[in-house]
């Protein structure tokens, strides 16, 4: 507040420095013209008077522009220096902010990993349980084979089949494992 009424003050104070500044300059331009020409026309007479006057003016108009300059630049330091506290208090926020979101993320990402550690574990008991499944399903398939072996021979001889007869083997967990990748993947075989 006290920097915007400063401000304000300044910027009075300005105007009026610009309103007792405008005719002196004006007035001066009008001399070092009336000079100017004098000069051109060789009219020495009005020259030193446009001349004397200037050199009077000069001062009073010299400590007006000075004024005025200083008030100008004493406004533009003032808006620097506000734009500088402002850009301060900003960038304060900013962090504050990025600080509170960091100690949200922290024990969220924490728990997220942990998460993700019961569920990898969960994962790999998974994984080695479904390949213990296949293992024991090959193993059946291996033994439901011999069985069939076994199971013909008798039959040969009983008589009800004949000798030499290919025994075809069952293949359900085979054939799963040779037209399915993930499987084989899961698995851990080459087929």
């Amino acid at each position: 507040m006290t920097a915007t009424m400063d401000t304000l003050s300044l910027a009075d104070r300005l105007r009026d420095a610009e309103a007792a500044e405008q005719p002196l300059a004006a007035r001066m331009a009008e001399l070092r013209a009336q000079l100017s020409d004098a000069v051109q026309r060789s009219d020495y007479t009005t020259a030193g008077t446009a001349k004397a006057e200037i050199e009077a003016l000069q001062g009073e108009w010299a400590i007006a522009h000075a004024n005025a300059e200083a008030l100008r630049g004493a406004i533009a330091e003032l808006d620097k220096q506000r734009q500088s506290v402002e850009l301060a208090i900003q960038e304060q926020q900013h962090r504050d902010a990025a600080r509170l979101e960091l100690a949200a993320a922290q024990p969220a990402e924490q728990a997220a990993l942990e998460e993700l550690g019961a569920l990898v574990a969960q994962a790999r008991v998974g994984l080695l349980a479904v390949r213990q499944t296949i293992e024991k399903a090959l193993v059946a398939e291996q033994t439901a084979h011999e069985c069939r072996i076994r199971c013909y021979h008798a039959q040969v001889q009983l008589g009800d089949r004949p000798n030499g007869q290919r025994v075809p083997r069952p293949n359900n967990m085979s054939a799963l494992l040779e037209s399915d990748r993930v499987m084989r993947a899961v698995a851990g075989r080459a087929f």
